[in-house]
This record gives C-alpha cells, sequence and structure tokens, in this order.
C-alpha cells in the first residue's frame, strides 16, 4: 500500500492505493486547521484478526468510491424497486464494490492534484475507473471527480462515501 500527498496554500491531504481512500486532510480556514475525515484507529494494528478484515476496514478512512456499490448478500429480499432490470454479471461480493477493496494506480501527480486509475478484470462489466483530487489554491476545498468506463451498457449501483469525524461527547459538533 502506497500514501501519496497532495496540497494547496490552504489544504494537505493524503490518499491511499488501497480503495483510492482519501484522508486524513487538513484545511486551514482562518487561523484553524480542520481535519473533517474519519480515520480507523485500527489502520497500523496486525495480527490475525486484523487480516481477516475486508480490504476496506484495514485501513478506512475518509472518502472512497463504490463502483459497483457491491451487494453482499444476494440471498436477502430487496423491493422489486431495488433489483436491477438486468443480471449484475461480475459484480463483486467485496463491501463496497472492487474500487473500495483493490490497490489504485496512480497514473499522474503534481503537487495539488493526483489521478488515479483501478482496472477491473473480466467478464466484469466495468472496464476501469479514474478518480482526480485536486486541493483548491483559492480556498480551503477538494475537488473530486470519478469517471467509468464500461465494457457494454449496464446499470450498475455506485456511490461515493465520505466518512466524518464526529466528537465523543455530543453536542461538541460546530
Amino acid at each position: 500500500m502506497t500514501i501519496w500527498t497532495i496540497q494547496s496554500q490552504f489544504i494537505k491531504a493524503q490518499v491511499q492505493s488501497l480503495g483510492g481512500m482519501l484522508g486524513p486532510a487538513w484545511f486551514r480556514i482562518g487561523a484553524r486547521s480542520v481535519q473533517p475525515f474519519a480515520v480507523a484507529p485500527w489502520g497500523d494494528d496486525s495480527g490475525p484478526e486484523y487480516l481477516e478484515l475486508p480490504n476496506i476496514l484495514k485501513r478506512l478512512r475518509g472518502e472512497w468510491a463504490c463502483v459497483p456499490f457491491g451487494i453482499e448478500d444476494e440471498s436477502r429480499p430487496l423491493p422489486r424497486d431495488w433489483l436491477p432490470v438486468q443480471p449484475l454479471v461480475g459484480v463483486d461480493p467485496l463491501p463496497h464494490g472492487r474500487s473500495s477493496n483493490a490497490e489504485w494506480q496512480l497514473a499522474d501527480i503534481w503537487g495539488d492534484r493526483l489521478d488515479l486509475i483501478l482496472t477491473y478484470p473480466e467478464p466484469h462489466a466495468v472496464r476501469l475507473v479514474k478518480r482526480r483530487i485536486s486541493a483548491s489554491g483559492r480556498e480551503p476545498r477538494l475537488n473530486i471527480s470519478l469517471a467509468i468506463e464500461v465494457r457494454r451498457p449496464c446499470e450498475l449501483p455506485i456511490g461515493v462515501h465520505p466518512t466524518f469525524h464526529l466528537p465523543a461527547r455530543p453536542g461538541l459538533l460546530k
């Protein structure tokens, strides 16, 4: 697993190859530095229980893409309008999909942005996924884009998945 850092005058952010996950990211807002993303405290653990975790949970953090979102248990009854129009050929059973569990490749990196790419194996309907994350030089803002190339027409559930750090004590979120 590799970690890359991008930054501008307002932001410093880390992106990891595992799941293409973004986080932590520090935003300079006036005199304050804010890091809003959740970062799982067990990310540097080891041992048998840790090794049994799905990849998505091993270094869970910040924000990532779910392509396709994934169906962990197809035997679970779903409402009729949630069922796919056509069979989901090649959908992997990984939680939140292949993109959340695989090692992404660095396509390009500049000081304030990076491009990642993830290629899917046959017979998956998705051919590849591209992700760009850039730190704005004008304000404390990250710009994130997601492009999906498919091998054939399909309908698949996708999502982007931000997770935010919340204070341990209720009422402290401001």
